[in-house]
Order: structure tokens, then C-alpha cells, then sequence
């Protein structure tokens, strides 16, 4: 059995993105990530560009840090 969070970017918003407990911008790279993820399941030929998967990484990396950093800071 697999266990894990799955985001749910609406309740993400709701809770965590308006009511200013972190920055909106990261409502847009949970947005990129999925739209990518999507295209990349359902599509036949989905390429991802080098500089595309690398920033997604950089993103990726941002958002891992702030959501780390806000636990911290709450636990």
C-alpha cells in the first residue's frame, strides 16, 4: 500500500494561499506542474524542453523550501 499527501491545489488556495500564511506565487507553479503532469499522462507526444524540466526543478525546489520552512515554523 502506497501512503502520501496528494495536493489539492483549491483547498491549497483556500487555506494556506489567501489568507496570506504564504506567497500566491505559488499557487502559479503548483498550477505549471500539474498542466505539465496532465499533458504528460494524456497526451501521445509530449516533449519537455531542457530549459522547461529545469525550471520546473528550480520551482519545484522554491516551493518544497517555503512549504518546509512554514512547518518549521508551526510545529
Amino acid at each position: 500500500m502506497k501512503f502520501g499527501v496528494r495536493l489539492n491545489s483549491y483547498h491549497f488556495n483556500q487555506y494556506t494561499l489567501k489568507p496570506g500564511k504564504m506567497n500566491p506565487q505559488l499557487s502559479n507553479t503548483i498550477k505549471k506542474a500539474m498542466y505539465c503532469r496532465e499533458k504528460s499522462d494524456y497526451d501521445d507526444f509530449y516533449i519537455v524542453s531542457r530549459k522547461e524540466t529545469e525550471q520546473q526543478l528550480m520551482q519545484a525546489e522554491d516551493f518544497l523550501k517555503t512549504v518546509r520552512e512554514y512547518l518549521t515554523d508551526k510545529i
